[in-house]
């Protein structure tokens, strides 16, 4: 099937390895995916054919992801503020 003539499916999920995993199953079966993390965004965005603001979205989500593990990977730890204000830190192994 060509990217023509095949399905078009928005997949709103947060978690970004959802979407690649979701990706790539719709893939598989023929279909082109676009993702988008926040669904009314992402339904008005779908609505006026703005596919490449959704792009454009998860593309962000994808880069605060990677920097936010290569942090993780070169320091050993992150830092987060939690709902009380406070900062806290997690060492991580990866």
């Amino acid at each position: 099937m060509s990217q023509n003539t095949a399905p078009r499916v928005l997949y709103v999920d947060d978690e970004a390895i959802n979407q690649c995993i979701a990706t790539e199953i719709l893939l598989a079966l023929g279909a082109v995916a676009d993702t988008a993390s926040d669904g009314l965004q992402a339904l008005q965005w779908w609505k006026e054919g703005n596919i490449a603001a959704i792009a454009a979205y998860c593309r962000k989500d994808v880069e605060i992801t990677r920097d936010i593990y290569l942090f993780g990977h070169r320091e050993g730890y992150l830092l987060f503020t939690n709902k009380a204000g406070q900062a806290v830190r997690v060492a991580v192994e990866w």
